[in-house]
């Protein structure tokens, strides 16, 4: 229809077009439905090439384009912003009052100049623009053209003020909306936790960043899909999830585990609650969880560590009384073995004899190996090379090595200083060397005995990894937790206190040890230790 036309039929049709968009604006729910009705009312009652609705954003010094017909979007975006009293549109702006041009180019009595983006965007020819108000506040401006002169009048900038004064307050509140809607997802992208939202048939909705850490999966990649059926979930928190969905049943700090694509598994801790509507419907359910695979790990640090000193306060205590009773017994035997010598020519008599000075004397080793795991020592900790340390084991062990046809294989290109002595690094070492050639020994069928060291560095150089490990007969799942235990030992002649002797002197300077191991197939032992210093010459 023709502005002519229109002019003919003014006030009915005007009066209905007015209504009609009243009514659409009071239905519409988001912003770029308000921005359509507005441009299609203005459409109907005004000819125009180009419209473009602007939004002043929270600087108050700033036009944003943000909805706009006969132009593209982005080609307004990538544009230099108009600030107030820039341009025609800012100009609008910072005056509070509406601008009417009847032919934008060769109008030369404002002190404004109308930008034209020939190529992009139509010629401006008639221009008018009106700023939108609330309260005498600026909420944004509505800027409209036609490529031809002479085509608007007071009159129609007087239409389109009044659907713009309507369009203003559902301006300013959509984005107090769309701003505690960005509120919102910067608390949930912030969070400590990760945090999945879905509606009440179990469809994932939403999931923040953290969430997409600890699941190794993202958001775009699971929205839409129902939580329940994804392989991230382990059969208890799939549980957990499901009470909460089909039960209604909410859950606080429940244990759970995450399985990522690469196959690692996180411990984890699930809450849950509803999303309802201010009327208590519910829509939907939120899921809350955070990784505490690392704080696990660090408790059973804290108990092994607790452990290894309550059972040393014990076995200071027995080892002290056993050995006062030890001393006079080995005494009164050199003594009776001095003054009984015709007698010991019996060969029964030096037989028993004989057996209470050896088993006496074992027992008396036993005791100094068990005196070794008292109280953990206090004060500044020795201090050692590693590499020399575990040089010097190797040299030792090398002979022994050849005789079983166990090929080593070292790997270290990390000279530091442990807060160790000597005696305990190679202890450490010789320990792991005992059980890697006893357990490579237990393989009946292998092409080849091997034994890998590798020392890398961690945490930027304040830590160093040891990896030792062997390809031999394996420890079982079921034995595992146990092997750091005292007394623990699946050798006929162990005494079960190698392993916890490693993980004592570990522990005690701050470090970490840990063991991988399949049945058949081999074991790792990782061991962790803080780095005091480079060795000398190295950088």
């Amino acid at each position: 229809m023709s502005h002519a036309l229109i002019q003919k039929r003014e006030k009915p049709f005007i009066t209905k077009a007015l209504l009609e968009t009243s009514i659409d604006l009071t239905k519409a729910r988001d912003f770029n439905t308000i921005a359509e009705i507005l441009f299609n009312f203005i459409q109907e009652i005004v000819p125009i090439s180009m419209s473009v609705l602007y939004v002043l954003e929270s600087d108050g010094q700033t036009l944003k384009p943000r909805a706009c017909r006969g132009t593209k979007i982005e080609n307004l975006l990538k544009r230099n912003l108009f600030h107030l009293g820039e341009g025609g549109v800012g100009y609008v702006g910072r005056e509070k009052k509406a601008l009417l041009l009847t032919d934008a180019e060769k109008s030369t009595d404002l002190p404004i100049q109308i930008r034209q983006v020939k190529g992009e965007d139509p010629i401006i020819r008639s221009f008018m623009a009106v700023p939108l108000i609330v309260n005498n506040r600026l909420t944004g401006v509505l800027s409209v053209s036609t490529s031809e002169p002479n085509r608007y009048t007071m009159h129609d900038v007087e239409l389109v003020s009044i659907v713009a004064n309507q369009v203003a307050a559902l301006v300013e509140l959509y984005g107090q909306m769309e701003e505690a809607q960005r509120f919102s997802d910067h608390i949930l992208e912030n969070m400590n936790s990760g945090v999945i939202v879905t509606d009440k048939a179990g469809t994932i909705i939403m999931m923040n960043r953290l969430g997409e850490e600890i699941t190794g999966y993202t958001h775009r990649k699971l929205r839409g899909k129902p939580l329940l059926s994804q392989p991230f979930l382990n059969s208890a928190s799939r549980w957990i999830m499901e009470r909460c969905i089909y039960g209604g049943e909410t859950v606080s700090e429940a244990q759970g585990m995450i399985i990522t694509p690469s196959g690692e598994k996180k411990s984890i801790r699930i809450s849950s609650s509803f999303l309802s509507t201010g009327k208590g419907v519910k829509k939907g359910y939120i899921f809350i969880f955070r990784d505490v695979t690392q704080l696990e790990q660090l408790n059973e640090k804290l108990n092994r560590y607790q452990r290894v000193l309550t059972f040393g306060k014990w076995t200071s205590c027995i080892s002290h009384e056993i050995r006062n009773s030890l001393l006079p017994i080995r005494t009164a035997i050199q003594i009776l073995k001095n003054r009984m010598e015709s007698i010991l020519r019996d060969a029964k008599v030096g037989e028993l004899m004989e057996v209470l000075e050896t088993e006496s004397e074992r027992l008396n080793r036993f005791l100094n190996e068990l005196s070794e795991n008292r109280s953990l020592q206090e004060g500044s900790p020795e201090e050692t090379a590693l590499s020399e340390a575990l040089d010097e084991t190797i040299f030792l062990l090398r002979s022994r090595l050849e005789e079983h046809k166990i090929r080593l294989e070292v790997c270290n290109s990390t000279p530091v200083i442990v807060p160790l002595t000597k005696d305990q690094v190679k202890q450490v070492f010789l320990n792991l060397f005992y059980n890697s050639i006893d357990a490579l020994e237990r393989v009946k069928r292998i092409r080849s005995r091997n034994i890998r060291i590798e020392v890398k560095p961690l945490s930027g150089g304040r830590e160093v990894e040891v990896r030792f490990q062997d390809n031999g007969i394996g420890i079982p799942r079921k034995q595992l937790d146990m092997i750091f235990e005292p007394f623990y030992t699946t050798k006929e002649k162990g005494t079960g206190l190698g392993l916890y002797n490693i993980q004592k002197e570990i522990l005690r300077v701050g470090g970490d040890i840990q063991v991988k191991s399949s049945e058949g197939k081999g074991t790792l032992f990782i061991l962790k230790l803080p780095v005091i210093a480079k060795e000398e010459g190295c950088v």
